[in-house]
């Protein structure tokens, strides 16, 4: 019976660890959605291709901390983090290329 515990605990810590790196990759995912999304409208050169990713990175972390918290989080803080991703944009994007972006669908 102990070694069924054992191995039962074993499992769940395994499965635990592989869960955490697949939501890591899940959210590489969607940022790189976001930012072949954003590409495609303003021609991003390869710096801002990478600089853009990293936001988005950030961006949906922050959006899936806020989506755990359930009825707890505030829709204040949904606004602060687009705004904050808005604002990383403005300073990456040259002021034709935010122009664009601020005409994509959202």
């Amino acid at each position: 019976m102990k070694k069924i515990i054992i191995a039962a605990l074993i499992l769940l810590g395994a499965s635990t660890a592989s869960y955490a790196q697949l939501s890591q990759q899940a959210i590489e995912q969607q940022a790189q959605v976001i930012t072949n999304n954003v590409h495609q409208a303003v021609n991003l050169t390869p710096t801002q291709m990478t600089e853009i990713q990293a936001v988005n990175v950030q961006y949906v972390t922050q959006m899936d901390h806020i989506q755990q918290a359930g009825t707890n989080a505030s829709p204040q803080r949904t606004i602060l983090v687009k705004q904050h991703k808005n604002n990383k944009y403005q300073t990456i994007l040259t002021p034709a290329q935010y122009v664009l972006y601020e005409a994509m669908p959202q």
